[in-house]
């Protein structure tokens, strides 16, 4: 069977993520199963005909069954299929989508079946790199994370400050850039990102750096 006429499975096909796979999986001549988000136990016998599974579906709490095709878990922090990843029997390949300009597609080097990812994510028109789960969840931890925790710390507060005309034209672009990312992240997608293990490190860095601003202690 050539890799064009392969059947994958994407599970959370309506989220946004998912949606985008199963459009570009048919486009590159993929027979697509798509599965909902909410079909949180979906059955062996549903997924048997796939070689390939995309779980675009947020993990906590979800199920997958034990199944023959290649998984591939897609979370934005590497760690949390990481973990996840124990209870596949650590079988699944752990992938970040940056869905950028680059076409990058970030394959976790320590996690198993890399190289059958980044092969699978080239047939999808994919720009692969490898790269361990630590040294990518740094990188999201400094370049995704930061709007997801301004999102929950400040934009209910922003919000009023503007009702009330208190904002300067930066805090209006910071209200404004906040608020159009919470019409793209779930709850649950700023959860999950701000479950990055390697956000300590840049809080400590933050704190250090207001620590040394303030005015010496008279």
């Amino acid at each position: 069977m050539t890799a064009a006429k392969q059947t994958i499975g994407v599970i959370g096909s309506l989220g946004d993520l998912g949606s985008q796979l199963v459009r570009r999986a048919k486009k590159y001549g993929f027979l697509v199963r798509e599965f909902d988000i909410a079909d949180r136990h979906t059955s062996v016998e549903e997924l048997s005909d796939c070689e390939i599974i995309h779980v675009c579906a947020p993990l906590e709490n979800f199920i997958v069954s034990p199944v023959r095709g290649l998984i591939i878990l897609h979370d934005s922090v590497m760690d949390t299929s990481r973990r996840f990843n124990d209870q596949l029997d650590q079988k699944a390949a752990v992938v970040h989508l940056l869905m950028n300009s680059a076409q990058r597609a970030v394959v976790a080097s320590d996690q198993p079946n890399a190289e059958a990812a980044a092969s699978h994510l080239q047939q999808l028109g994919f720009n692969p790199i490898s790269m361990p789960v630590d040294k990518h969840d740094r990188i999201i931890a400094r370049s995704q994370a930061p709007l997801a925790l301004l999102c929950d710390a400040l934009l209910p507060e922003l919000f009023q400050l503007d009702k009330e005309g208190l904002l300067t034209p930066s805090g209006e672009t910071l209200a404004e850039t906040l608020r159009s990312r919470t019409l793209i992240w779930t709850p649950a997608t700023r959860r999950a990102i701000l479950r990055n293990p390697q956000l300590r490190e840049l809080i400590s860095e933050l704190s250090n750096i207001l620590d040394q601003a303030q005015p010496p202690d008279k």
